[in-house]
């Protein structure tokens, strides 16, 4: 992305939401994100919503597929909706709509796919949908917590630890652990989960959104830097994609991390968009020093009072997914 002359205000945004990407050890990029400031939204607070998406398709078909999903997830989910639920799983199905779409106007697309986890943070709680084995944690108290579901082969392999037919161990070196059991490929997604209850935030807690690439750390690990640098989000992305660089491990995946830090009411991401001046506002996107793109979006709920719908799941597998999954996970790209 291009750099830009970005000012006091702009730094100070990035203390709170910040995100980037290393390639690893692959000489292309298949991961995407977007982070994207909500507007004409009338809950208090920071409102914001980040997604990203890792491709899978080699050079050409994983970036292709990344990139369509962050864009149409954006284009499904700020479309008006009676609740929160509805606005997420718009954006999921546009994704997966416009995967096929691509496929089908170009056949060397047939077997790209990606995964997706986007969190949307309002009104002091977090929301989020997700398809595949892209992360998000919240990190609190010094603790990292998982919040999304596993949609790879290792919660299965976990289990059959669980029934002493495997040991940790050999679950670690697997490499059946990183199968997807659900991904969006343009068919019926087998695993969707959408978590629209809406998980409560505190003051400075961290909000993590990684590609699996940033597995290449240890839990132990992140909570150390989270810990060291959990105050600044464009720091501590930067100290979480070198510590994977130095890890030096051959073949090692794209690593793409996006991080939100809360603040309180006299201090986060709304006071520091609030304080800058009119002529310095966000319109339509800016890029930063380190990378990231923050744009802005208008984002429109009806005024019905609805619920919002507890977390739910599909979980009908379709055989022509499965071929694709499983043609593409007997190579050597992912």
């Amino acid at each position: 992305m291009p750099s830009s002359e970005a000012g006091p205000s702009w730094n100070a945004v990035e203390q709170w939401t910040a995100g980037d990407q290393i390639q690893g050890g692959r000489d292309y990029q298949e991961d995407e994100f977007a982070i994207t400031l909500l507007t004409g939204d009338s809950s208090d607070g920071d409102r914001l919503l980040l997604v990203l998406a890792d491709g899978m398709g080699g050079h050409a078909g994983g970036k292709v597929a990344s990139e369509t999903v962050v864009q149409a997830f954006w284009d499904g989910f700020r479309q008006p909706a009676a609740d929160i639920a509805a606005n997420l799983n718009a954006g999921v199905r546009v994704a997966n709509e416009a995967v096929r779409a691509r496929q089908e106007a170009d056949l060397a697309l047939y077997e790209m796919g990606s995964t997706l986890v986007a969190a949307l943070v309002r009104d002091g709680h977090l929301y989020w949908s997700s398809v595949g084995d892209s992360l998000l944690w919240v990190f609190r108290n010094g603790q990292l917590t998982r919040l999304n579901a596993d949609h790879s082969m290792r919660p299965l392999l976990l289990g059959l630890v669980e029934l002493g037919r495997m040991t940790e161990e050999e679950v670690r070196h697997d490499p059946r652990g990183h199968q997807l059991r659900s991904a969006i490929m343009g068919e019926d997604i087998p695993l969707v989960e959408v978590a629209a209850s809406g998980y409560p935030l505190k003051p400075d807690d961290v909000v993590l959104l990684a590609s699996d690439g940033l597995e290449t750390l240890s839990e132990a690990e992140m909570e150390a830097l989270l810990t060291r640098h959990g105050n600044d989000a464009r720091a501590l992305v930067r100290a979480l994609l070198e510590a994977v660089t130095e890890a030096d491990v051959v073949h090692q995946d794209n690593t793409t991390v996006l991080a939100y830090r809360v603040g309180d009411d006299r201090h986060g991401l709304h006071m520091t968009l609030d304080q800058m001046e009119a002529p310095t506002k966000l319109t339509n996107a800016k890029p930063l020093p380190s990378g990231i793109l923050i744009r802005e979006g208008a984002f429109r709920q009806s005024t019905q009072s609805t619920q919002p719908t507890q977390p739910t799941q599909s979980t009908q597998p379709t055989p022509s997914l499965w071929t694709k999954i499983r043609t593409y996970m007997s190579g050597t790209e992912r």
